[in-house]
């Protein structure tokens, strides 16, 4: 009967496996010595024996052992076999189940058919418990010491930076960066989640991984305090970061409080698909008009059905899409290219006269109280009910002032049309359906008027109300 090698290597940064390589070669010369022979050797290579990643390898080692397919293990030390007392639990009754011997190179055979033996497996994987949580603690103290001394602790790069040159430090990724400041510039202004995901993955912008992007990674990625040049611990920021920001602290509130508003997150099927629908109105019963299919068989565009705006409500009245959207698109950019009216348009639905200056000023106050609270827990004089107690005030005072600064910086789809100038209409036209209808809803009201037969539009039936009358 032949014996099973087990190898495995936490961690293998370089990912060549050089070092379960020469743990089996260590092995299997262990074995030519004493004359065994070896069938297999089973391999988890980057694999801790403590985290919580599974070990593959070795629970087909184990299960095969048990069906009697060989009659021992070879590691190169116990510690490639186990580091916790559950894990050696599972190898003794292995052993009095099917007797087979486990052996290492380093420490010899280990005795688990004695009590005596067993006693002293046991105690070096109590041993072995101890030092893997000593390990996990003094990374954790590790971690939140850098993360309050502004460094970054590890993990994943943020989208947007790569390491710098010095320990717990980012650098801008230029094209990356420029992609987080779109994104946020898309979404205060009115864009869905959803909608900025599906862009970026049309114009084959890849995440950090080099996958597609969801809306969870779009979220995930303007929420990290890192792009606004902050260190946090579990969530909670605690210090300004050794690199630079990506957007201004104010912008990234607003981000975050938006991406914070349960009232944004939809469905992936909700996303608008025609700037008139839910917004035009109908003419004959003021109900709001759908889309649906062109009534002509022979209506086709590019060889897809014509569509065409039908009311929701009374259902008996329709116009073709693309002669209303036309029209539409004409009159408002029209209207908004005369420099005169630009103004009459800028009227935004966000707070007036807010000093963003100045509620930053008081946010940075009271967070820094709120560190303080902590800091006095700490050193023993308040206890914890008072610690709950100020640091609920606090957050509750910090959450309100977040929406204020939300509601000042946050930007209307009209000022993001205006704010392109003399680039007014391809703006415009690179504009999702769903941000053309915020502008159109937030401007006109248009309704759609009963007509008479025939194929001709007629521009006259669509009214074009504006809500603050141009010059």
């Amino acid at each position: 009967m032949s014996y099973f090698v087990y190898v495995r290597i936490s961690r293998d940064q370089a990912g060549t496996g050089q070092g379960v390589s020469r743990q089996e070669a260590a092995c299997k010369r262990f074995a030519e010595q004493r004359g065994l022979d070896v069938s297999e050797t089973f391999t988890d290579n980057d694999i801790s024996a403590f985290g919580n990643k599974g070990r593959p390898a070795y629970r087909e080692m184990l299960t095969r052992l048990e069906n009697g397919e060989a009659e021992g293990i070879i590691a190169w030390h116990v510690d490639r076999l186990y580091r916790r007392t559950r894990d050696l639990e599972e190898i003794v009754d292995l052993v009095e189940k099917t007797e087979i011997t486990v052996r290492t190179v380093e420490a010899g055979e280990l005795d688990l058919n004695t009590a005596t033996g067993r006693l002293t497996a046991r105690l070096v994987a109590s041993i072995g418990n101890y030092e893997v949580d000593h390990m996990i603690e003094r990374q954790r103290l590790s971690q939140t010491a850098r993360a309050l001394e502004g460094k970054f602790r590890g993990g994943g790069v943020p989208y947007g930076y790569d390491l710098g040159k010095e320990p717990g430090t980012l650098v801008i990724n230029e094209t990356e960066a420029e992609v987080v400041r779109d994104m946020a510039a898309e979404l205060l202004s009115g864009t869905p989640v959803l909608t900025i995901s599906r862009k970026l993955n049309k114009a084959g912008i890849p995440t950090k991984t080099g996958n597609k992007w969801l809306t969870s990674t779009v979220r995930r990625t303007l929420a990290k305090p890192a792009i606004a040049g902050k260190a946090d611990h579990h969530g909670e920021i605690v210090a300004e970061a050794q690199w630079p920001a990506i957007l201004p602290e104010s912008e990234w509130l607003a981000v975050r409080a938006l991406l914070s508003d349960p009232s944004r997150r939809t469905q992936q099927g909700n996303e608008r698909q025609w700037q008139g629908s839910g917004v035009y109105r109908c003419g004959k019963c003021g109900g709001r008009m759908g889309i649906g299919n062109a009534g002509s068989r022979a209506s086709r565009v590019n060889g897809r059905k014509k569509k065409a705006y039908l009311c929701r409500d009374c259902r008996s009245l329709s116009r073709d899409q693309i002669c209303v959207d036309e029209l539409v698109d004409a009159v408002i950019l029209g209207v908004l290219d005369m420099p005169e009216n630009r103004l009459m348009a800028a009227n935004r639905d966000t707070t007036a006269g807010e000093d963003v200056a100045a509620l930053l000023s008081e946010r940075n106050a009271l967070t820094a109280r709120k560190n303080e609270l902590g800091a006095l827990y700490a050193s023993g004089t308040i206890d914890a009910a008072v610690l709950a107690s100020g640091s609920a005030q606090f957050k509750q005072d910090i959450d309100r002032l977040d929406k204020r600064i939300t509601a000042a910086r946050t930007v209307s789809p009209v000022a993001d049309l205006l704010l392109s100038g003399d680039e007014l209409r391809d703006r415009w036209a690179a504009m999702s359906a769903d941000k053309r209808a915020q502008v159109i809803d937030a401007l006109v009201t248009v309704t759609i008027l009963p007509a008479g037969r025939g194929p001709r539009f007629d521009p006259s039936k669509i009214q074009i109300e504006w809500k603050a009358p141009p010059v």
